[in-house]
């Protein structure tokens, strides 16, 4: 951790920020994400809940079932939280991860928290989790402080797992827990420091410009990670690739600022109607866009394409920037290199336009 924390701007490359903010093990984002994020969202003086979750324990195998419990636990907890506007996941550490949910009560939090522990208790294998919640302002007004009054409760004995706690304010905790608080915090700062030297170099290098998601090259690196993943723990991988019908017509038209407003139109549509874990990038050119759903069944994938494209031709019967995308959707359910994951889906998209575009179509991996 020392090590990281002396890193400067200078000697940042844009690698080296991916690696630090997005774990290649999940795709999630990191703990210096999260407490660059959450900083972020505490500035604006907005009420928000954490929820940190740690495993207690592992199936026999250790670290190396690891892989294939994230794979069962992950869309639990994301699912739980699917209906939260705005929350988002983050791999807090090895074991452990944490929950930002905006504009939730303290009391839903809580419920929320037992939600994901029976979820969690009923997988088997004897696996179960601890949780604290906390919630701002009422517990802290910083985000170091939020977080560390969270992780020491995830510091008790045997006899305090399997549990959720409802964190309080430094003030209300015992000497030795609130001298833990502060060490902390002083480390939280430090990780919120080189979180944003990592979000500037990371938004110039792996962001589109235009609409601000991630370009082709975090593209690549996620896709790869994702296929990986997909493979090894025979979960499926969904892939969406979204082009806006008739982008040259249109440019023609209204001209390329207010084509580049429509490019922006779809990616904030897009963005807005997937769940926390799920990826978007702006793709090769023009409004291409290509979506990843970790863990989507073919069903589901075929939910989310239609969600999708329902949502833009709803927002262009009501805006000044009318129009809609087709959708090539495929479900990779087993080892693929991810170059073919994308010719199938380009093939895919090529059908849903041949049907006379604003539609959807799924094509098996071949």
């Amino acid at each position: 951790m020392l090590g990281t924390m002396a890193l400067n701007h200078d000697n940042i490359t844009p690698a080296a920020a991916t690696v630090l903010t997005s774990d290649p093990q999940t795709g999630l984002p990191t703990l210096i994400r999260l407490c660059t994020d959450l900083n972020s969202r505490m500035h604006s003086a907005a009420p928000l809940a954490l929820i940190v979750c740690a495993f207690d324990c592992l199936p026999p195998g250790g670290s190396d079932a690891l892989p294939a419990v994230l794979g069962t636990i992950i869309p639990v907890m994301a699912d739980v939280v699917a209906g939260v506007d705005e929350a988002r996941l983050y791999r807090a550490a090895n074991e452990s991860f944490a929950l930002v949910l905006p504009a939730i009560s303290r009391i839903a939090a809580l419920k929320l928290a037992e939600h994901i522990r029976q979820q969690v208790e009923c997988i088997g294998n004897g696996i179960t989790a601890t949780l604290a919640v906390a919630s701002a302002p009422h517990d802290a007004g910083e985000a170091g402080a939020l977080l560390a009054v969270c992780e020491v409760q995830l510091f008790g004995g045997p006899g305090e797992r399997n549990r959720v706690f409802a964190a309080g304010p430094v003030e209300t905790l015992p000497p030795a827990a609130a001298r833990l608080v502060n060490l902390l915090v002083s480390r939280m700062i430090a990780l919120i420091e080189l979180g944003e030297q990592l979000r500037e170099t990371e938004q110039q290098a792996f962001h589109d410009s235009i609409t601000g998601l991630p370009n082709a090259r975090a593209l690549d690196q996620t896709l790869r990670r994702m296929v990986e993943r997909c493979a090894h723990t025979a979960t499926p991988l969904g892939l969406l690739l979204v082009d806006g019908d008739h982008l040259k017509e249109y440019n023609n038209q209204y001209g390329y600022n207010a084509g580049n407003e429509w490019i922006r139109s779809i990616a904030r549509i897009v963005a807005g109607n997937l769940r926390p874990g799920d990826f978007v990038a702006r793709w090769m050119m023009g409004d291409e866009f290509v979506v990843l759903l970790p863990n989507a069944p073919r069903p589901q994938v075929l939910e989310v394409a239609e969600r999708l494209r329902h949502a833009v031709e709803d927002a262009g019967t009501t805006s000044q920037y009318p129009g809609t995308i087709s959708i090539g959707a495929i479900c990779l359910e087993g080892n693929a290199k991810p170059e073919a994951v994308l010719e199938q889906a380009r093939h895919a998209l090529s059908a849903a336009k041949g049907r006379g575009r604003n539609a959807v179509t799924f094509l098996e991996m071949s």
